[in-house]
Parts: structure tokens; sequence; C-alpha cells
């Protein structure tokens, strides 16, 4: 009797001791692909997040606080040589209520009329905003249809100004980004800047003067970026900055922050986890067939063949259950995707 044969009537003489073992490499695989499938989505998510709010920006002024900033300063920097455009923007967090169910969001008040320079919209459905459009807004086209939103429905937004509780805000139009700022679910409202002020910001305790978080300026293109920065650097008050841009806004960075820590610590226990139940199992299968093995070396199978025979047996029952985890742990994302959806209030799309 060859060992091959041997090894596999090893293998079938114990079904029990076989579907464990499997059962094993299922559970860890399954874990592993998991966690690693819903990391993924989420990080993926918030930074194509980012990258809709960042668009085409070559500069950006902003509050070293994260704070508003004067929103005069547009003026001021789109008069400068050397920039193609100065964008206003406003960009709090908020949420969204429809019946029992609540989203998690990012509010962007953009200038209708001089956004399209920093992000490229498409109208799918409705219209685009005008500058002097009230509780008007845009919802990205998948994310309305995720949450079942059409053109000319109430949308309920939890504002800071103008009293406590959500405001009534109609939508007027389906959009989808066409530009690099392309994004999918990600739970984006566009709506006039200068009504995103008076609902999120207010005006200046102080002064008076209207507010925004942000200017996204974008550079001519035989701009020197490090003398533009020197040029507008004079014209910025304390505690505010011009810099690059990041991969998001500093808020939607400490809003991945947590998840993202907590992430990387369940992937790294998981993967931990994993290794140790699939060594203790193979362990253990080694272990109970130690007479075996040895009544197999005393009839003469060299210390090779029996290596090469647990290595070919542990192979196969690799495959199998790395096969089968890898489906179950899809499917154990999918689950995991939608409970984090509704833990951190928030849309996160198809790991698929």
């Amino acid at each position: 009797m060859s060992l091959r044969r041997f090894s596999q009537r090893a293998m079938f003489s114990r079904p029990g001791r076989t579907i464990l073992t499997i059962a094993s490499i299922v559970i860890g695989v399954a874990a592993v692909v998991a966690v690693t499938v819903v990391t993924a989505t989420t990080r993926e998510s918030y930074q194509v997040m980012f990258a809709a709010v960042r668009g085409k920006t070559s500069l950006e002024v902003v509050a070293q606080n994260t704070g508003p900033i004067p929103a005069d300063l547009v003026e001021k920097i789109a008069a400068l040589e050397g920039v193609e455009g100065a964008v206003p923007l406003v960009q709090r967090p908020s949420s969204l209520t429809k019946g029992e169910q609540r989203v998690r969001l990012q509010v962007l008040g953009i200038a209708p009329d001089t956004d399209k320079l920093v992000r490229d919209m498409e109208k799918v459905d409705g219209r685009l905003l005008k500058a002097d459009d009230g509780d008007k807004i845009l919802l990205e086209a998948e994310f309305a249809r995720y949450m079942d939103f059409k053109v000319g429905d109430e949308v309920r937004l939890l504002t800071n100004i103008g009293g406590l509780g959500p405001k009534n805000f109609e939508v007027v139009g389906l959009i989808t980004m066409t530009d690099g700022g392309a994004l999918t679910q990600t739970g984006l409202v566009f709506m006039p800047v200068k009504r995103a002020a008076m609902r999120f910001l207010g005006k200046h305790k102080v002064t008076g003067n209207d507010q925004i978080t942000s200017v996204q300026i974008v550079a001519k293109a035989n701009a020197n970026l490090a003398d533009l920065q020197a040029a507008i650097g004079p014209l910025l008050p304390k505690g505010v900055e011009v810099r690059e841009p990041k991969g998001g806004s500093q808020v939607l960075e400490e809003t991945l922050l947590s998840t993202e820590q907590g992430l990387t610590l369940t992937t790294a226990f998981t993967l931990l986890l994993s290794a140790f139940i699939i060594l203790n199992t193979f362990l253990m299968n080694v272990g109970e067939r130690r007479r075996q093995l040895a009544i197999m070396r005393a009839v003469g199978a060299t210390r090779d063949q029996i290596a090469g025979m647990l290595i070919g047996e542990s192979l196969i029952l690799a495959t199998i259950g790395t096969a089968i985890g890898i489906l179950v742990g899809l499917g154990i994302a999918f689950v995991l995707i939608s409970a984090l959806s509704q833990l951190l209030d928030i849309s996160l799309p198809s790991p698929l």
C-alpha cells in the first residue's frame, strides 16, 4: 500500500477528526476574510468621501482648530495672481432621519456658481442648486436610491443653528460625480453655501460677519504653489492657515479615526486567533496519530516520506477549508457591514 492511499484511508477512517480539522480552517479563514473585507470596505467608503470633498483643490485655507473662518477671505484670495478660483465651503457633520432610520452624513455647503471649478457634478434627476435656493439640497443618486429618496421628497437633517431638532429640506436634484471625486453611498448632502452657513455656523458673535469652514483654491496651470502659499499667508487672520489638501478634511479624519483603530485591532486579533486555532488543531491531529506514525516508521517508511504525507494531507485539508472559509467569510462580511452601518449611522457600499 502506498503512503498516498494510506493517507487517504486515514482521513476517511476518522471522518469526525477530518471534519473538525477542516472546520477549524474554515473558522480561521472566514474570520480573517470577513474582518479584512469590512475594514477595506469601510476605509474605501471614507476615502471616496474624502475625494469628493477635496475634488480638484490645489490648496485650502482652514482654521487650525477646525472651526469657522471669515467668508470674506474668498474674494481676497480670488484676486491674487496665480489663482484660477477660490471656492467657499461649509462642511459639517449631521444626521438624516427617515422614520426609525437614522444615517450619519456630511453636509457640504457649496457655491453653485463656482463649485464646478472643484467638483464635476452630473445631474441624474431634477436640477442643480441655485445661489438663492433656501432649504434645498442635492443628494448623490446611489445614496438616494439606498435611502429610497426621490426629487421632491422632504429630508429631515439635524442642524446646529436656528433651534434644536431637525429641519426639513427639499430634495431638488439627484447627482453623480463625474471626476476623481466620484462617490457611491457615502452620505454627502449638498446645499447652497449661504444656507449651510446659516443652518450650521451662524454669524461671527463679535463681528457679525458671515462664516465658512474652508476656502478651496484652484491654482492656474503655471502657478507655483509655494509662492501662492506665501502670497496667501499675510491675508489670513490668526489661527487660520493655508496648506495643501489632505486625504480628507480634519472633521472626516476624526470621524474615521476610531473606526480605523477598532477595525485594525480586530484584524490583528483575528489573525492571531485564527493562526492559533489552525496550528493547535493540526498539532492535535498529529499527536493522535503518533502510534500510527511509529508503526509506519517500523515497517520502513522514512522520515521524509512521513513528513511528505502529513504535508500532503495538510494541503488537501487547507485547500478545502480555505475555499469554504472564503465563501463563509464573504457572507459574514455582508452581515457585519449591515450591522456596522446601523451602529455608525452611515451607509456602506456592498463589499462586492
